[in-house]
C-alpha cells in the first residue's frame, strides 16, 4: 500500500495486488453500482502470493441477503467493471460501516481486523 494525494489534499491509500496498483475508492463505487449494495468500503490486507489484496466491507440494501453466492457475484461484478487485481479476495456484509464523529469511515478499524459483529 502507498499513499497519494487525491482531490482538495486527502489522502488516498492505492493497493498493490501483484505489482499493480488498485484506486480503493474505484472499487467502492463500482460495488456501490450493484443493486444489492448500499454501502463499500474496501481495504489492502496482507497475501503471501500478491503482497496485499482487495477485502470490500459491505452494508446491504433492505431486502438484500449475504450468502457466499452474492459474495462471488460481487467479485466477478468488481471484475467486469474494472479488472481481476480490483476484485475482491475476500468480501465482509456488516450492519454497518464504523463512523469517526465527524462521520468518516474509520478505514484504520477495518484494516485492523476488528472481529465480525463489532462494526
Amino acid at each position: 500500500m502507498h499513499v497519494t494525494s487525491g482531490a482538495g489534499g486527502a489522502s488516498i491509500e492505492q493497493i498493490t495486488c501483484a505489482g499493480h496498483e488498485v484506486d480503493p475508492v474505484a472499487v467502492e463505487h463500482c460495488l456501490m453500482q450493484h443493486r444489492a449494495v448500499l454501502e463499500a468500503i474496501v481495504v489492502g490486507i496482507p497475501d503471501a502470493l500478491r503482497g496485499e489484496c482487495v477485502k470490500a466491507f459491505v452494508v446491504l440494501k433492505p431486502g438484500a441477503h449475504a450468502d457466499e453466492g452474492l459474495e462471488s457475484e460481487l467479485a466477478r461484478f468488481v471484475e467486469a467493471g474494472l479488472s481481476v487485481h480490483a476484485s475482491p479476495r475476500e468480501v465482509e456484509f456488516i450492519e454497518k460501516l464504523p463512523r469517526s464523529a465527524a462521520g468518516g469511515v474509520e478505514r484504520a478499524r477495518l484494516r485492523s481486523g476488528t472481529p465480525r459483529g463489532v462494526l
